[in-house]
């Protein structure tokens, strides 16, 4: 095998884009169709993990907001129950 062909063979293996310039153009479609596909995945997946972040800071902001009420509102009927003098 003459050296030019071992070369670009050598480099075909280490660079999946030559790899792709010689496959049909349905291949390189379907390529550039997955390649999509795995950049919404990780859109998803991001949007996925911030929604959760966001509930999960809500409903630590709710816990603490129901306790200051309770709270709250257990200190303000002991105060303003003058009757029981």
């Amino acid at each position: 095998m003459p050296s030019s062909v071992r070369n670009h063979l050598c480099l075909i293996r280490l660079i999946p884009e030559a790899n792709l310039a010689l496959k049909p153009s349905s291949d390189l479609r379907l390529h550039e169709y997955q390649e999509k596909e795995k950049i919404n995945e990780n859109e998803t997946q991001a949007i996925t993990e911030s929604l959760n972040k966001a509930k999960e800071k809500a409903n630590n902001e709710g816990e603490k907001l129901a306790d200051i009420s309770h709270t709250t509102s257990f200190s303000f009927c002991h105060v303003s129950s003058p009757l029981e003098s």
